[in-house]
């Protein structure tokens, strides 16, 4: 699997990355972070394992209260979001689809949230 994080210009600052000295890496928090993650769907040639698009509005608790992220980038992160979603087909489950995917669907490649079902594991 493949995850990107997008960052809008300016809030290069704010992603949350952190490194992690004790493990030798970075860490990207989304939670934290003002970033966009994009999870590249994976496909063996028989099936095609869903990922998703999200971002997060809430940058975690302080005081037992949420504290949201600005205006401005939930905006620009639902814009996106709604772009993103009219080159998609719904599928009659709610989930959606690109168009290569429907190909693939129509010549009998399985859809894992679909024929298996969320959160189980196709046998």
């Amino acid at each position: 699997m493949l995850f990107l994080m997008l960052v809008r210009p300016g809030d290069e600052g704010r992603t949350g990355l952190k490194y992690i000295e004790t493990q030798g890496y970075y860490l990207l928090d989304p939670m934290i972070g003002y970033v966009l993650e994009y999870g590249r769907c994976f496909f063996d040639g028989k099936l095609i394992c869903h990922n998703r698009m999200c971002f997060f509005a809430t940058g975690g608790i302080k005081d037992g209260k949420h504290r949201y992220k600005d205006e401005a980038f939930i905006k620009d992160a639902r814009g996106l979001f709604r772009k993103v979603k009219r080159t998609l087909t719904l599928l009659e489950n709610g989930w959606y689809a690109g168009r290569q995917a429907i190909e693939l669907r129509k010549r009998g490649v399985e859809f894992d949230f679909i024929n298996y079902g969320r959160g189980q594991l196709r046998p």
